[in-house]
């Protein structure tokens, strides 16, 4: 499933990440959550950061750490008008989130370096996608 949390308010993240884990996540089957979560999920000091806990809490795992760690991963924000010469991104807030026995064999992120800039010096996005090839292991 795809999610984008509320961007403004932490408390509403809380809500919306618990109503994904109550309906959507509801399920013994595996899952993978992937979207703009606008949870700060590098540093346990951002108010989101509660959000990012009660999925984690649910069983869940984040593929990027799992196969990146040091590695931040970070994917927002450039500028609001892309024109920023040196990124800009700092937090990691577009998230793939699993739960199940899937295997991550590559994650990357896109969009995060000088030459993907357009050639009037434009990022492609405010944020860097995030690219994760999964394997669910065979029964």
């Amino acid at each position: 499933m795809t999610t984008h949390l509320d961007s403004v308010s932490p408390p509403i993240r809380v809500a919306q990440a618990s109503e994904l884990l109550r309906t959507a996540a509801n399920t013994s089957l595996p899952v993978v959550m992937a979207g703009d979560f606008n949870i700060a999920a590098d540093t346990s000091l951002d108010p989101s950061f509660p959000a990012y806990q009660a999925i984690i809490n649910a069983g869940f795992t984040e593929a990027w750490p799992s196969k990146r760690a040091p590695d931040p991963g970070f994917t927002a924000h450039q500028a609001e008008n892309l024109l920023n010469p040196t990124s800009q991104l700092s937090h990691r807030i577009d998230l793939v989130m699993l739960r199940g026995r899937f295997d991550v064999t590559d994650i990357s992120l896109i969009g995060n370096q000088q030459a993907d800039r357009t050639s009037s010096g434009l990022w492609p996005s405010d944020h860097a996608g995030v690219a994760a090839t999964l394997r669910l292991p065979a029964r």
